[in-house]
């Protein structure tokens, strides 16, 4: 008996069972169709979101730009910052010796060595 021909089966047919499985539970969770975003008008989880809290998700499904901002300023390469403001010191973050490029705006380092919190 060949069990080559099965087991490719099992390799396309789990997967694609898993997807429609996480699908319906993102779906009936969220009141959002997982693969179109769109807002569900009918069954289970249709009555999820208010025209309100939807709008505002598609919206930053939309555009990404207005409801968040970068968790890690890209002047910190090598490490992850909260971006400027607030203003930090060394003192408040747990980094030290890291790589500093472009505009520094936390001041980090002071001796413009390109190295932060130098210790």
């Amino acid at each position: 008996m060949n069990n080559k021909g099965t087991k490719i089966a099992a390799m396309i047919v789990v997967p694609f069972v898993l997807f429609i499985a996480i699908g319906m539970v993102y779906e009936s969770s969220t009141g959002l169709n997982m693969i179109t975003g769109e807002k569900k008008t009918s069954g289970v989880g249709a009555d999820k979101w208010g025209q309100e809290e939807f709008s505002k998700i598609t919206q930053s499904i939309n555009n990404p730009s207005i409801t968040s901002k970068p968790s890690c300023d890209e002047s910190y390469p090598s490490v992850c910052i909260t971006p400027y403001p607030p203003d930090l010191d060394c003192g408040e973050i747990r980094y030290s010796n890291f790589m500093v490029v472009g505009s520094d705006p936390h001041g980090f380092d002071r001796d413009n060595d390109g190295i932060g919190c130098e210790k």
